[in-house]
């Protein structure tokens, strides 16, 4: 009996983790790109790190003048760069007179850098167009299963009746 409450008393413990939010944090410029650019910024929070290819609209974050925002896991397999590198491309609206009416600016940073908590700088270009990337998540709450309090439940009621048969018992 001895073993079955502590099984009871060991499993009502278990809780579930709730994944953590990650929140990215942008900021850069470009002399680079046409027309050329300062101030641009973006803030997304996705619900775990991004560790694929992906792309986000304007609907989906917050940023200053852009349109797209995509993240490229290896920038190598998509040809942009002679280095080992992730990247950001900052989609925004170019000059229509210019001829790039849809532009975009890349920024690349180290591996890693989109799933490991931190600021990170880009890493090539440099003083002509640059960026910081902020990866923060947010700590994951402990959250209590419901089988934990029915197993809880069930197990106080076991052990109530064990010791009202042994009262009873006597």
């Amino acid at each position: 009996m001895r073993k079955i409450a502590g099984f009871l008393f060991a499993a009502c413990l278990l809780t579930g983790t709730a994944l953590a939010d990650t929140t990215y944090t942008f900021s850069g410029m470009s002399n680079y790109a046409i027309p050329p650019f300062t101030g641009a910024t973006f803030t997304l929070t996705t619900p775990s790190p991004i560790v694929a290819d992906s792309t986000f609209t304007s609907a989906q974050l917050t940023c200053s003048f852009c349109t797209s925002i995509d993240f490229y896991i290896d920038a190598v397999a998509h040809g942009f760069t002679g280095t080992s590198s992730q990247m950001i491309s900052y989609g925004f609206l170019g000059s229509a007179a210019s001829g790039y009416p849809n532009n975009a600016a890349f920024f690349y940073f180290d591996p890693g850098s989109f799933t490991t908590d931190g600021t990170y700088s880009s890493i090539i270009l440099g003083s002509d167009q640059f960026a910081t990337l902020t990866v923060a998540s947010s700590d994951p709450q402990v959250t209590p299963e419901p089988s934990s309090f029915l197993l809880l439940g069930s197990g106080l009621l076991s052990f109530a009746g064990v010791v009202r048969r042994k009262i009873m018992g006597r």
